[in-house]
């Protein structure tokens, strides 16, 4: 309409300014009775100001003390926190949020292929508690706090999952879980964190560290020598029984290996009593044969060589040999090894007694690995605990080759290295030459003086002793 009439102006005039209203400021919020938003503002009724009420300050001891007054009649403790009703409460929501956790971890557990949760969710207390559940794959049950469980497609279960294990360790473990023996690997629960065995057999009370040549070397560690006799000390305390294989022991000569540990486990494949075997003298290449085929140490020079044969095979061996390193004592006793899975019940008690009645009233020495025992087998046959040798090592270099520290001695190395100098040591020209040596735990020296003994009976089955030692 006012577009048509061209009407600009409003008759109205503002109530602030008394302007007339124009037409664009008709359809604005102020609604015409101003001209502007300014006059608006104006024009606006202002609300009195209130009075503020100031109140004086009550001093913090009178609140504290009124907080507590009204605690203490509507709760009947000082604070509603310390209350029983709360309490109850708490313990109450506590419990209904430990069963419904338990609840989602008995769920999350059992997504996994192998890992059975061995608890209900009444009894889950926290993912920080050690609860025990079971693996599926090798039947075993363990401890585990859930707060360390990685993911379901991951076993937690120490004896399965290795992931710090070494190829040979997994070899030795998978061939023992063959045998239907549970073997957990990496185990540091018995030395509570502090010391690790790299494979424990707890039905048997038996450990088996698997050296791998590099790490156990002085190129991988310098300190090993102290590590390793540490270790092994403290397995010992604890009355265990500890084997210790070498890396390449187990690649070169692993049906030698599996005997002597199928042997500490108890489960030989065949035995054989003395009585039906017959001694014989052995020529050296008979005697070479089967050391380089039954014992780890591999054949050495013998003067004297017995054996024993059952139905025409030859499944025991000794010999012996003028004493090397002690010239007070007549004899020195080799090797004593029995077929790899064969044990020859009174076989070594047999071949000594025979040993004995040809050498009437001489003395005789021995020496037992610690790598492989206590060397009860000596105190079968009579002998006597002398003491235990220092560490020995012998030589590797970097392809995995083995040589005895006899070999490396100092006066032989100018013939096999190019660098040699006459000025530096054994271990110092070894080591510029990429040669490093690696130690044993000594071994345990073992005497029997016959000079007072009678000739044994011909009896030579009397005695118990089917062990493979070196």
């Amino acid at each position: 309409y006012c577009a048509i009439n061209n009407i600009v102006e409003y008759k109205k005039l503002c109530k602030v300014c008394s302007h007339p209203v124009k037409f664009g400021a008709w359809g604005r919020a102020y609604k015409e009775n101003f001209c502007s938003i300014q006059c608006q503002g104006k024009g606006r009724k202002k609300r009195p100001k209130r009075e503020k009420i100031v109140l004086p300050l009550m001093p913090e001891e009178e609140k504290q003390r009124r907080r507590e007054k009204t605690s203490m009649e509507r709760y009947g403790a000082p604070n509603y926190l310390m209350s029983d009703e709360y309490k109850k409460e708490r313990e109450k929501k506590v419990a209904e949020n430990r069963k419904v956790r338990g609840a989602k971890w008995i769920e999350t557990l059992n997504t996994s292929e192998t890992l059975e949760p061995q608890f209900t969710p009444d009894e889950y207390s926290g993912r920080h508690e050690f609860l025990p559940i079971k693996c599926t794959k090798c039947k075993s049950i363990f401890t585990l706090s859930l707060s360390k469980f990685p993911t379901c497609d991951r076993s937690a279960c120490p004896t399965c999952f290795t992931p710090n294990a070494s190829k040979g360790q997994h070899s030795i473990s998978e061939w023992i879980k063959s045998l239907g023996i549970l073997v957990k690997i990496n185990d540091r629960k018995e030395f509570a964190g502090k010391h690790e065995i790299d494979l424990y057999i707890q039905s048997h009370n038996l450990a088996i560290e698997y050296d791998g040549l590099y790490w156990h070397s002085e190129r991988g560690r310098p300190d090993i020598k102290e590590k390793c006799k540490e270790k092994r000390d403290k397995i010992l305390v604890r009355g265990i029984r500890l084997i210790e294989v070498f890396e390449d022991d187990w690649e070169l000569k692993q049906e030698i290996v599996k005997s002597r540990i199928k042997n500490a486990l108890g489960m030989i494949d065949r035995k054989i009593g003395a009585r039906k075997t017959e001694v014989v003298k052995l020529s050296n290449f008979e005697y070479k044969t089967f050391m380089e085929m039954s014992h780890l140490q591999g054949y050495t020079h013998a003067s004297f060589r017995i054996g024993l044969i059952y139905n025409g095979e030859l499944v025991a061996a000794m010999s012996f040999s003028r004493a090397r390193f002690n010239k007070n004592i007549d004899w020195e006793l080799l090797r004593f090894a029995t077929l790899p899975g064969t044990s020859v019940v009174g076989g070594a008690s047999k071949l000594f007694n025979y040993w004995r009645n040809h050498h009437v009233g001489q003395s005789i020495v021995s020496f037992s690995d610690n790598r492989w025992g206590n060397g009860s087998f000596y105190e079968k046959l009579g002998f006597r605990n002398d003491g235990v040798t220092p560490q020995g090592y012998f030589y590797i270099n970097s392809g995995g080759k083995r040589r005895s520290r006899q070999q490396m001695m100092k006066h032989n190395l100018a013939e096999q290295f190019e660098n040699f100098d006459p000025a530096l040591s054994e271990r110092d020209n070894c080591w510029n030459n990429k040669w490093y040596r690696v130690w044993d735990q000594g071994n345990t020296r073992w005497i029997l003086d016959c000079s007072s003994s009678k000739v044994v009976s011909q009896n030579y089955g009397s005695a118990r002793c089917g062990a493979v030692v070196g």
